[in-house]
């Protein structure tokens, strides 16, 4: 049974700004479309496993026609999905105090970039300002976005040997369902980042090819 909605704490009121941002004006009458599974879901036992089997690695498909600018974000560079702009700096600059001034918020962090097409999908890039990243990503942690959120999976795995934990998120804003990917990207010896893709339902069948493709570029970049 999915959660209330209803916007009665202060995180909820914080998330929901956000989001009206990043979407701006939605129609109201949109239906309600089904949860679509990402089909990247890991079983696995994480007692007396290897680094290894921990992040088993992950292949994505990758069509490069669906990718085009490459962004940095030291020592990490990623292209994303084609059609993607920058936000315009007044959202930007309002999504970044949200964001960061958010008292409710779990996880210390600073947005570094965000991106959104015509059908309101974005792509945000953050730095999380902790250094114990992976320890806190924890049972606490998804208690945290199951109390705000009606579905949260999680899994991990590594990309292009980059290790990350990914949480698909399922919630609705006025009555329209959206899907959260929410990419922490572990690197202990040096920033950590989160990615986030916001997708509205009725569009994630026809974007997954496109996050998948862009996902697939994630990339550490060598010391120069």
């Amino acid at each position: 049974m999915d959660i209330d909605n209803t916007r009665n704490c202060p995180k909820c009121d914080s998330d929901s700004k956000v989001r009206e941002i990043v979407y701006g004006l939605v129609d109201l009458g949109m239906n309600k479309n089904t949860f679509f599974i990402l089909t990247i879901i890991f079983f696995f036992n994480c007692q007396g496993k290897s680094q290894e089997d921990l992040f088993p690695k992950y292949e994505f498909r990758s069509f490069d026609n669906l990718v085009e600018e490459e962004v940095i974000f030291t020592p990490y560079s990623i292209k994303i999905p084609k059609d993607f702009k920058k936000f315009n700096k007044e959202n930007l600059d309002v999504l970044k105090n949200q964001i960061e001034n958010d008292s409710e918020s779990y996880f210390r962090k600073e947005l570094v970039n965000g991106f959104s097409d015509t059908s309101n999908t974005a792509f945000m890039i953050s730095i999380i300002k902790q250094n114990d990243v992976l320890e806190k990503l924890n049972q606490n942690f998804i208690n945290y976005l199951e109390s705000i959120n009606s579905r949260v999976n999680r899994t991990q795995y590594s990309i292009n040997s980059t290790k990350v934990v990914q949480y698909q998120i399922k919630n609705t804003m006025n009555n329209i369902g959206y899907t959260n990917l929410k990419i922490f990207i572990i690197n202990r010896d040096f920033h950590n980042y989160m990615l986030d893709f916001i997708i509205m339902d009725r569009n994630f069948n026809n974007k997954l090819s496109s996050i998948e493709s862009s996902l697939s570029t994630l990339t550490r970049n060598k010391k120069r």
